[in-house]
């Protein structure tokens, strides 16, 4: 799906712009297919450096900024599986998913980390957790310094079609949040949704 989605336009047409990201204080970013492949191969390659590998689940608790694009995009590129939480959710809502879903890492920001730490005491094996942005705790590893330590020229793991890239979970309005598994292909089924709905 990386590969596709992003690394071939990255060759093709690199300087083209991928992303707009408009930030709180109105600041625009815009990121290029070049700019996204590098750094989605950086987030890649550091996650493998932390133990993270292919099948392993990487929950992404963030508000909608470049860095959850580029997250996404980089854990589908190492093979593991992405679990993207909505930043509107409270620490009861992420405790059940993160029961459910045992992630080997969380990638979240310093007020998001600082809503469900009481939640990641009780979590066990502990997850490594990325912190985005500024005033990170000391016992996370800033997105900055993960992307650093990266190689650009992270290999894209070939994927089958077949194999998990995503687990979105159910509201829980009606009992317990239910993870649904989407497989590579689903991609497919996902742009034809974003294009005509």
């Amino acid at each position: 799906m990386a590969a596709e989605a992003v690394d071939r336009h990255a060759r093709e047409r690199p300087e083209k712009v991928a992303i707009h990201s408009v930030r709180a204080n109105g600041e625009v970013q815009s990121l290029t297919f070049a700019d996204i492949s590098r750094s989605s191969s950086q987030f890649a390659d550091g996650l493998r450096q932390k133990g993270v590998g292919r099948g392993d689940r990487v929950f992404v608790y963030l508000d909608r900024r470049s860095e959850l694009f580029i997250s996404i995009i980089g854990i589908a590129k190492l093979g593991a599986v992405a679990c993207p939480l909505f930043s509107a959710l409270g620490p009861e809502a992420v405790k059940d998913r993160l029961h459910d879903g045992a992630p080997s890492a969380i990638i979240t920001s310093a007020y998001l980390f600082e809503r469900i730490f009481p939640v990641l005491k009780d979590t066990s094996p502990a997850p490594v957790v990325v912190c985005v942005g500024d005033n990170c705790p000391a016992n996370t590893v800033p997105y900055a310094r993960l992307l650093d330590s990266g190689s650009p020229d992270f290999r894209t793991e070939d994927m089958r079609p077949d194999e998990p890239y995503i687990i979105h979970y159910t509201s829980g309005s009606t009992g317990k949040p239910k993870g649904v598994v989407l497989p590579h292909r689903a991609m497919l089924q996902q742009l034809s949704g974003a294009k005509y709905v």
